[in-house]
């Protein structure tokens, strides 16, 4: 119902309006076609104000799902962790300074990453609730499919606002820390590690690394491509 301000208030514009000469029908096409105006009358008749649509014509960005893998600027540990950081060298059970490096070779031949493509796996067998970071490796090891390097890692740290939703997801309810098992670090004490990201609940990703000692449930998966045998 209108009130009594709006009607007679909206009475005074009109008569305001008419003494500058002006026509009612020419102070309704003014109103049609000035928003603010037409909004102002409709409040003072009482009515409900319409607010027009208007389109967003601008593009929206596309996330981009093939990423390139620069290998010209190779990941250095010690610049990016610090100092002492270093990939591990021979056997598990060595002290990670001498042999070959341990990490993925397929990996290490990438020229570009499809996001797509990307699987994070466990490798948890029925019945297992969590295996350690080690026995996940010897795993995937068995099971062919290649295991990202640290490359591939700076490309998602780098890349991290482009990364599909399936990365931010929870499992279980708890966040997803997802392994790159595809080379090795050792750090500083002579421990070995693997890079991770995760996507926290406050909206931001982070990096870190773990000790490939700690336990991984189906919180923990790696990230790898299918079998290339």
């Amino acid at each position: 119902m209108k009130s009594e301000f709006s009607v007679g208030l909206a009475d005074k514009v009109c008569e305001a309006w008419d003494g500058e000469g002006g026509t009612p029908a020419e102070l309704n096409s003014f109103a049609e076609n000035n928003a603010l105006v037409r909004g102002l009358l409709t409040i003072l008749r009482g009515g409900a104000v319409v607010k027009p649509v208007v389109e967003d014509s601008a593009p929206k960005p596309q996330l981009r799902t093939l990423l390139p893998i620069d290998r010209s600027k190779p990941f250095n540990p010690a610049e990016f962790i610090g100092a002492g950081w270093s990939v591990w060298r021979g056997p598990a059970n060595g002290k990670g300074l001498e042999g070959d490096e341990d990490r993925d070779l397929r990996s290490a031949t990438l020229a570009e990453l499809d996001l797509n493509k990307v699987q994070l796996v466990t490798c948890l067998k029925k019945g297992e609730s969590v295996i350690t970071g080690e026995e996940s490796i010897k795993r995937l090891k068995t099971d062919g499919r290649v295991r990202l390097d640290e490359n591939t890692f700076k490309v998602f740290w780098e890349n991290r606002e482009q990364l599909p939703i399936r990365f931010k997801e929870r499992a279980n309810g708890n966040i997803q820390f997802i392994f790159f098992d595809g080379v090795v670090l050792r750090g500083p004490g002579g421990c070995r590690y693997a890079l991770y990201l995760c996507f926290r609940d406050d909206g931001s990703w982070r990096w870190c690394y773990g000790w490939l000692g700690d336990d991984r449930g189906v919180s923990g998966p790696s990230a790898v491509l299918a079998s290339q045998n």
